[in-house]
């Protein structure tokens, strides 16, 4: 199967930047291009007046730099917002096309390393926009890979107990309507259900396993040890 994915550059902060004031540029020309395509408001003619003047180095009036000021601000969200937008749909196409090189048999190895390479530098990129947007454009917390190649590390709720008694009470936990999970064509998505659940939790497992043990059609437990677990209806306790 030929791998079309986009290549990201590896992360780090400083291709972060390139990356971020590329796209930022080509963001506001086409805010400016808008603005010549159809007709001025008083408004726009004066807000565009205004931003000329200002990327034109000449002197601004106190009230236009104000206004210049609560423009820039209010397009630089615009950009990041149209960013995380971009990047979470492309992690979801990427995941629905692991599902169904999965659900096919026997994908090829290399391009599921390709796949996951790429969703994984977009989950970076996409969580990197909303730290932008928290107002911590270089992390803060320090969970990203740095310039100088620092291992990430997070901080994850640790299972105690066996991935298959994990993957029950999960499952049990969305039967009941406790949990609304990831779906795909309106059936549950395991993948996407073992990947989160690995994201958060230290759970002695491999994301295969995972999946199996979170699908109650595959999960290992067995008869005897369910039953010792007794979960009500979500309605039940309304």
């Amino acid at each position: 199967m030929e791998n079309s994915e986009i290549q990201l550059t590896p992360f780090d902060i400083s291709s972060f930047e390139r990356i971020y004031q590329k796209s930022r540029n080509e963001f506001f020309n086409n805010i400016f291009s808008a603005f010549l395509a159809k007709p001025l408001t008083d408004k726009t003619e004066h807000l565009l007046y205004i931003v000329q003047k200002k990327l034109s180095g000449n002197l601004m009036e106190e009230d236009e730099q104000k206004t210049f000021i609560e423009w820039e601000k209010d397009s630089e969200l615009d950009f990041i917002s149209v960013n995380i937008t971009y990047y979470e749909k492309e992690i979801n196409r990427l995941e629905d096309k692991q599902m169904e090189m999965l659900m096919d048999g026997f994908p090829d190895a290399k391009t599921m390393q390709e796949l996951e390479s790429n969703l994984k530098n977009h989950e970076l990129y996409k969580r990197k926009f909303l730290e932008v947007k928290n107002g911590d454009f270089y992390g803060q917390n320090n969970e990203i890979e740095n310039p100088t190649n620092k291992p990430t590390k997070y901080e994850k709720i640790i299972w105690k107990g066996t991935p298959s008694v994990f993957g029950y009470l999960f499952h049990e936990l969305i039967a009941k309507g406790f949990i609304e999970p990831p779906l795909h064509n309106g059936e549950i998505n395991y993948t996407k259900c073992a990947r989160l659940c690995l994201k958060y939790f230290d759970i002695k497992t491999t994301e295969g396993t995972l999946i199996n043990m979170i699908n109650p059609e595959k999960c290992n437990l067995s008869e005897t040890k369910k039953a010792k677990f007794t979960i009500p209806e979500i309605n039940d306790l309304s």
